[in-house]
């Protein structure tokens, strides 16, 4: 079950949540901050970072900032969200593997104190 997903503009590419933003995978909460999807700007023709994949890239992006599950249940719930959000198979699948191979989130650190 997905909650209504509430964001305010707080800077030229940033978002910050203005309530909880519960998913199946994870609760991302209120005044969590979010670039979207984290593409580089000469890839925003074919994708928007407010765009189609918003909510899947707030969801992945709480994951992999908190090291939440392991990478590979990050990148699922990318995906899956993608899809509950009505993006086109095609482009999730694209999304999916493009986040696979290149995304690198707070997996595998090692706290140094």
């Amino acid at each position: 079950m997905y909650t209504e997903l509430i964001v305010q503009k707080v800077g030229k590419r940033y978002w910050r949540l203005k309530k909880d933003f519960k998913t199946p995978f994870v609760t991302v909460p209120e005044n969590f901050h979010t670039d979207g999807a984290s593409i580089p700007r000469f890839a925003w023709v074919f994708a928007d970072p407010a765009g189609e994949l918003f909510e899947a890239a707030i969801v992945h992006d709480y994951m992999y900032k908190n090291a939440i599950g392991s990478k590979k249940k990050a990148d699922l719930a990318f995906y899956c969200t993608a899809l509950q959000y009505k993006v086109t198979p095609w482009k999730a699948k694209v999304a999916y593997y493009v986040v696979k191979l290149f995304g690198r989130g707070n997996y595998g650190k090692e706290l140094h104190i």
